[in-house]
């Protein structure tokens, strides 16, 4: 050991587990350590035994260090965990950290004012800007809390069978013959963003074309997800903001110019950030596109149930693509419509030609996931299996999610008459004609930025 450290090149990351080594169950003494840290220092597993890392911490130097829960507290299921590095200043802790935060929340965050708004993050609020919880939800939560047989142990590797069936069915339909056919794969996800990581890593795994169409503009971390899994980003045009509304015919000219087999990402309903959706006749279109130039479609569905309030109808984009027999994949996810943002609860579906290509696909995106994050958590999916399971919980779940979609186009409908009351120059409609949570309010950087400063009011630089 200490003879292969010695010779590893100057920099090199070396991986050490901190205690109670997997799978020998053999550790070095601390002397041993000591000769160890000498040579150099990387990451290691910090458990019950805090001693190893200690050591590497107290000599000033950077580390890395990958925590988990899962043993010591018997939180298997829960997939909690901490990763913290540690800098050799201050400076260099603020940069690390700063890099995977958006300067604006840093803005609103620091403002003492007590009125300030925050308009950045994608999350449904009551009127005193608290995440709601959903009484459906508190009651599945505690129907699990009463029934002694459920455990904390691991999922597998896909998730709990009865969620993903349930998803499945919740965004193809009861009738969905691609179900029927066997030829769908649905894995349990980490919301919507893992469902779209999952699905990536596989495209660029297996996939012949490593290219994928992005909506410009489009969610900002759609383009680091794909380009993290090593594919090419392009975009194609969707808004336009002379109309404020969607930019069909550049939108067709592009997916139509499209290399064949390229990935092409569709939002299913609610777009973010721009809040305008196709009509169904456009989504035909954009089927035909999309099927004659042999493209695949890979569905982000965040949003189901919050732009109609209806969840079959936010369904038809999706369906009208699985009804044809061609692939697609879908991103699922279950924080906006059950308001469980924390407990990252999604699904990733991949509709296949054939129940054997399905059949090969499960067994590669498990070996996608394995690696990556090896189970997903349980609590969530227990909320939500239990939810979709009862016919009365499903019903006052449907009914509490039409209340939020309800009060969002109210809300919108308040800003317009608000804004005409005033006589404010310019044509507002857009505000009523987008849907869902959000809007392109036409507002630009200097107005934002002035928004911010008077009223402590908080938005994206592009409005």
């Amino acid at each position: 050991m200490l003879e292969d450290l010695g010779a590893a090149p100057s920099g090199a990351i070396v991986v050490l587990q901190a205690c109670a080594h997997n799978p020998t169950g053999i550790d070095p003494t601390l002397e041993q350590w000591e000769q160890i840290r000498q040579i150099g220092f990387a990451s290691g597993n910090l458990d019950s035994d805090a001693q190893s890392v200690r050591m590497f911490v107290a000599d000033g130097g950077e580390c890395l260090i990958a925590q988990s829960f899962a043993k010591n507290m018997g939180l298997y299921g829960e997939r909690i965990g901490a990763l913290t590095i540690v800098c050799t200043s201050k400076d260099v802790a603020r940069k690390v950290h700063s890099q995977v935060l958006l300067v604006v929340i840093f803005a609103c965050r620091d403002d003492p004012c007590p009125v300030k708004l925050n308009l950045i993050a994608g999350a449904y609020r009551t009127e005193e800007g608290k995440p709601l919880v959903l009484e459906v939800v508190r009651r599945a939560e505690q129907q699990l809390a009463n029934d002694l047989s459920c455990d904390k142990g691991y999922l597998p590797i896909d998730g709990l069978a009865d969620f993903n069936k349930l998803s499945a069915k919740l965004i193809l339909g009861d009738d969905s013959h691609a179900m029927e056919d066997n030829r769908v794969v649905t894995i349990q996800c980490l919301s919507g963003t893992g469902s779209l990581r999952v699905g990536a890593e596989f495209l660029a795994k297996h996939h012949e074309q490593r290219v994928v169409f992005l909506p410009n503009p489009t969610w900002g971390n759609h383009p680091f997800i794909f380009t993290l899994a090593g594919l090419s980003v392009q975009y194609f045009r969707y808004y336009d903001p002379q109309t404020r509304g969607i930019d069909f015919q550049g939108m067709l000219e592009d997916l139509g110019a499209a290399p064949s087999g390229a990935i092409v990402v569709l939002q299913a309903c609610a777009h973010n950030p721009t809040g305008i959706d196709p009509t169904l006749e456009q989504w035909e279109q954009i089927r035909q596109i999309v099927r004659s130039k042999g493209l695949l479609p890979f569905f982000d569905n965040a949003y189901q149930g919050f732009a109609s309030g209806n969840l079959d109808s936010d369904a038809q984009s999706v369906r009208m693509f699985v009804a044809d027999g061609g692939e697609c994949l879908i991103a699922q996810s279950f924080a906006k419509n059950m308001g469980l943002y924390g407990e990252r609860i999604g699904a990733l579906t991949i509709v296949c030609t054939s129940k054997d290509v399905a059949r090969k696909v499960h067994s590669q995106v498990l070996l996608v996931v394995r690696p990556m994050y090896l189970s997903p958590p349980i609590h969530g999916a227990s909320i939500v299996t239990a939810i979709l399971k009862n016919s009365d919980m499903y019903k006052d779940w449907t009914i509490e999610l039409k209340g939020m979609a309800d009060r969002i186009i109210s809300m919108r409908q308040q800003l317009y008459e608000a804004i005409q009351a005033r006589g404010t120059p310019g044509d507002w409609s857009h505000i009523i004609k987008q849907i869902g949570m959000f809007s392109f309010t036409g507002l630009n950087e200097k107005q934002v930025r002035w928004l911010a400063k008077e009223y402590h009011i908080y938005m994206t630089y592009d409005g």
